[in-house]
């Protein structure tokens, strides 16, 4: 219908049912693919304040912390994943967004480091690849960046941005066959 009437009644099911997060969530998304960036920032606090290291708690604060990386507000995302870490040091989407943190800040050790286990447990996950292979290849190891790319295609081969960084990455390296 319109995007007023879809907050509506997003905000009207959360009313009912405040303790289903989901929704929250949901509601935080919502505004994400609307540019709507603070709004999803305080639907997110909301969540993060209410439930803090409690599971829900801890996802909205790594959302947050991914939201603060996009704006490149690092002191803000810091904060928020240490707070995360400290709780959950194997989250798999706070070392995912602490290796994109580490990758802004050319922290390249870091974000390998961070981005390691995130695709050993999701190797599927193509901007992870991406980020892993790019920090290895400023790291100077170009054969670790290049077999990064490769197990992301071997991972998902459907997957045509993992074809696409393949691509990209033999072009820079005038490897054209």
């Amino acid at each position: 219908k319109s995007v007023k009437a879809a907050e509506s009644e997003l905000q009207a099911a959360i009313d009912k049912k405040p303790k289903l997060y989901d929704l929250q969530f949901a509601l935080a998304e919502f505004y994400l693919k609307l540019q709507m960036t603070d709004k999803a920032i305080a639907a997110l606090t909301s969540v993060s304040d209410e439930r803090d290291v409690e599971l829900e708690g801890l996802r909205a604060k790594t959302k947050l912390a991914d939201i603060y990386v996009s704006r490149g507000d690092v002191k803000q995302a810091q904060a928020l994943l240490d707070a995360v870490l400290e709780e959950a040091p194997n989250d798999a989407d706070a070392l995912f967004v602490k290796g994109k943190l580490a990758f802004l800040k050319q922290d390249d050790q870091t974000a390998i480091n961070s981005l390691r286990p995130v695709l050993k447990d999701e190797p599927r996950n193509s901007e992870a690849a991406l980020l892993l292979a790019q920090a290895h290849e400023r790291n100077n190891e170009s054969e670790l960046a290049k077999e990064t790319l490769v197990h992301a295609l071997e991972a998902d081969p459907m997957n045509p941005k993992n074809h696409l960084n393949f691509a990209n990455y033999l072009a820079s390296k005038n490897e054209m066959a």
